[in-house]
């Protein structure tokens, strides 16, 4: 498998049990580990997820994003609507 060769790999699954988990995984994209093709969140819902989590290695990743935003193309509007209807701090 190539690039997953003595790389450990954590997968995190998603149950679709609220109206915006079912919206985040309607919006999934796929991407290739080696030969499989693995479904991810957007960054916009990672975002979103990690806001939720709010464990300190979750807002030490989420400034990694805010660095590389402009590289990512974030669609903060969609991430801001979200944490609005979650009642998340903006």
């Amino acid at each position: 498998m190539g690039i997953l060769k003595n790389q450990e790999v954590v997968i995190d699954a998603l149950l679709a049990d609220s109206e915006y988990l079912r919206t985040a995984l309607a919006r999934r994209r796929q991407i290739l580990l080696g030969e499989v093709a693995v479904p991810i969140v957007t960054v916009e819902d990672l975002i979103v997820l990690k806001t939720l989590a709010g464990r300190l290695q979750d807002q030490a990743d989420l400034e990694k994003i805010k660095l590389r935003q402009d590289d990512l193309a974030v669609d903060w509007a969609y991430v801001d609507e979200w944490k609005a209807k979650l009642a998340l701090a903006q």
